[in-house]
């Protein structure tokens, strides 16, 4: 046992202050100097020391415990769910007496005793030989001073000494302390990257019931067979060693508890969808380590700089481009291994893409033209916008758009049209056009390799679709939708068991007029239901007269 210097109690071997009156116990510890006191008022287990009608005022000297004056008059006003933190010169040194060892723990045991000032008090050991109990709570029968209450506060209750400073819990109830400490260091922490790309912050608690809710970093979570993951998204981890701020709730509402855990993050990965707009698409994946990190993304090997960074450039060309009439979501899984010298992770990115529609009016996906324009026309979502080669153009409230578009000299040449929205990844529309010095030239060297005969597409079959065609006839009825063309055409050449007819189907404008002889050149498309039989439907480029053969 040992006795304490100053008030005679017996304390515990290896006990380092006197747990009746805090006294140290043999050599002299540091003292921390400056230590911040930090907690929060609960709705209180004891009465206001000094609150009671015609007690004394509350000490504001502070000379007795080294209080500042602020926190005196702090714990005299205090009110149940404020927080305190205030600057004290307590006389709580390190355990192990060696301020470099870092936080330890120091523990006082006892509760606080009865509010009588400092100078009436009487020896510990005088109040054991009346009959005085060691420990449980007395209650608050007369004026004390701060002092009193927080060396009281100090030297009964536990208190954690972290360099310096003491971090306690306060327990008031209209204005009095009583401070109970809420730490854990059973909670561990580390890092994951989920099928998103997302950080995730996986945690073990074995003291936490299932139910606890865990908040912290921008996210909560519940803990079920001691285990909860906090998903950051779109938060981001910084690479290395750090700390994590959390708060635990238990299910049934109890005590809210503050813990810090350690957490190591060797390595993380982030899908950049910004580099999706460029020509062709890319989406960049950016992998984030130490630097001699081996990184594998998709099957190919990215190396990493001297700050521990590299880019995989992903080409998603395939899940961008191609009209369509609706919005899309498409999904594309990159598998990665990111390997240190401690640690390996391997998993596979689930990338989701969201499209805008986008339709091509006119001219379809080619233009053939002996002009020096061609209209571009078409539709996207609403609140949309559409690009031509990376240059906008103007588009309506509902989405629509037309515009004349510039071929400046013959050739051939492919433009990307691009449809953006807000969270979509932009879709891409090809149109290959080609202007040429006479169209009758470009006619016939089309006819030259084109199927010329009726019979051979009477059927429409689809093993024939996208079969080059030259059909010659006179035009029936002629109508117009949107930007497009629509007639019937009677064919009189190549025709060998009338009637023979097709539909021709012309994006964009053109001078087209019933009864008169026309050569269709063109694909086929398919076929439409006509009358009982099927009728082959044409997707014209453009018409020239038959006259002028």
């Amino acid at each position: 046992m040992v006795a304490c210097p100053r008030c005679g109690s017996a304390n515990a071997p290896g006990a380092v202050v006197c747990g009746a009156c805090a006294a140290a116990l043999g050599s002299p510890r540091p003292r921390p100097g400056n230590a911040t006191v930090v907690g929060y008022a609960d709705p209180g287990v004891l009465a206001a020391a000094g609150a009671a009608a015609g007690s004394a005022p509350v000490s504001t000297t502070g000379a007795e415990a080294g209080v500042a004056p602020e926190l005196i008059a702090r714990l005299a006003n205090v009110r149940p769910g404020e927080r305190i933190e205030a600057r004290v010169g307590a006389a709580v040194g390190h355990a192990g007496g060696d301020p470099r060892r870092g936080p330890e723990r120091l523990r006082l045991r006892g509760d606080v005793p009865p509010a009588e000032p400092a100078s009436e008090r009487a020896p510990a050991s005088a109040r054991r030989a009346a009959g005085a109990p060691r420990s449980g709570r007395a209650p608050a029968v007369g004026p004390a001073t701060a002092e009193h209450r927080l060396r009281a506060l100090l030297r009964h209750r536990h208190a954690r000494v972290i360099g310096g400073s003491i971090a306690l819990t306060a327990v008031l109830a209209g204005g009095a302390a009583a401070l109970a400490l809420a730490l854990r260091t059973d909670v561990s922490a580390s890092s994951e990257i989920d099928a998103e790309g997302h950080d995730v912050v996986a945690l073990e608690c074995a003291s936490c019931a299932d139910g606890t809710t865990v908040s912290g970093l921008g996210a909560s979570a519940t803990f079920q067979r001691r285990g909860a993951r906090l998903s950051l998204a779109p938060r981001h981890l910084e690479v290395g060693a750090q700390q994590v701020e959390l708060q635990l709730t238990p299910p049934a509402g109890g005590r809210v508890e503050r813990v810090t855990a350690k957490l190591a993050v060797p390595h993380r990965l982030e899908v950049d969808a910004s580099t999706l707009t460029r020509d062709p698409p890319r989406l960049a994946i950016h992998v984030h380590g130490a630097p001699s990190t081996i990184a594998i993304v998709d099957g190919r090997s990215v190396p990493l700089d001297a700050n521990g960074r590299g880019t995989h450039l992903l080409d998603v060309t395939a899940e961008l481009e191609g009209p369509a009439e609706t919005d899309l979501s498409r999904e594309r899984r990159v598998p990665y291994s990111l390997q240190t010298a401690s640690r390996a992770t391997n998993g596979a990115l689930a990338v989701h893409l969201r499209l805008p529609a986008l339709v091509i009016e006119a001219p379809g996906d080619r233009v053939v033209t002996e002009g020096a324009t061609f209209l571009l026309a078409g539709h996207t979502r609403p609140g949309g916008t559409v690009t031509v080669a990376g240059r906008p153009i103007t588009v309506d409230a509902a989405g629509r758009f037309a515009q004349m578009m510039t071929v400046s000299a013959v050739g051939e040449t492919t433009i990307s049209v691009q449809a953006a929205a807000t969270e979509f990844a932009p879709r891409v529309a090809r149109v290959h056009v080609k202007r040429v010095a006479s169209l009758e030239a470009e006619a016939r060297g089309f006819r030259s390799t084109a199927t010329t005969t009726f019979a051979s597409i009477a059927d429409a079959d689809a093993s024939k679709v996208g079969w080059a065609v030259a059909l010659e006839g006179t035009v029936g009825g002629v109508e117009r939708q949107d930007h497009s063309v629509l007639a019937d055409l009677a064919i009189t050449a190549g025709c060998t068991t009338p009637p023979c007819r097709a539909r021709l189907v012309h994006r964009g404008p053109v001078a087209l007029i019933a009864g008169e002889r026309v050569i269709a050149h063109g694909h086929l498309r398919g076929g439409i239901p006509r009358e009982g039989a099927v009728v082959p439907e044409i997707a014209v480029l453009y018409f020239t007269r038959s006259a002028a053969r």
